[in-house]
């Protein structure tokens, strides 16, 4: 082949009758499936860590409001239980009084006695009741000493 350029200065025609190559050769592929393929993989493991994680947040959230609400439905249930309570003393010491009057007998102020005995239990039971929901609440919020020791 001859040279571009021969020794004396003169350019000479450079032909390409032979396939060479002149310049740079670079290839890329056309196709990168197994690399698309490989980022949507790991963008949907993400979405999905990221989707368990709200999940997982909001069932804690649920979990917590759920015995809050729990909680305040007791207490109100709660002080209303004690009313009763109240209530059912006023009406036994207004039997009594009765009684000593000669108004009522014994049978009367055995009724107003039971009636009074069981809203006590009701309101042992439902301040028992309270102290669990509550106990609950702390522990659903991931709170694990009370303050006891």
């Amino acid at each position: 082949m001859d040279q571009p350029i021969d020794t004396e200065g003169q350019q000479n025609f450079v032909g390409f009758d032979d396939n060479y190559k002149m310049g740079i050769d670079f290839s890329f592929p056309i196709f990168l499936r197994k690399e698309r393929a490989k980022i949507a993989q790991t963008k949907i493991k993400i979405q999905d860590n990221n989707f368990e994680q709200d999940f997982a947040i909001r069932t804690i959230i649920n979990a917590i409001n759920g015995q809050y609400n729990a909680a305040v439905t007791t207490a109100n249930i709660l002080g209303q239980q004690q009313e009763m309570v109240n209530n059912y003393q006023l009406i036994l010491q207004a039997e009594r009084l009765n009684l000593a009057n000669g108004e009522s007998d014994l049978f009367k102020l055995n009724i107003q006695m039971d009636k009074l005995i069981e809203s006590q239990s009701k309101l042992i039971k439902l301040q028992s009741s309270y102290q669990n929901d509550v106990a609950t609440l702390y522990w659903a919020a991931g709170i694990a000493n009370l303050g006891i020791e």
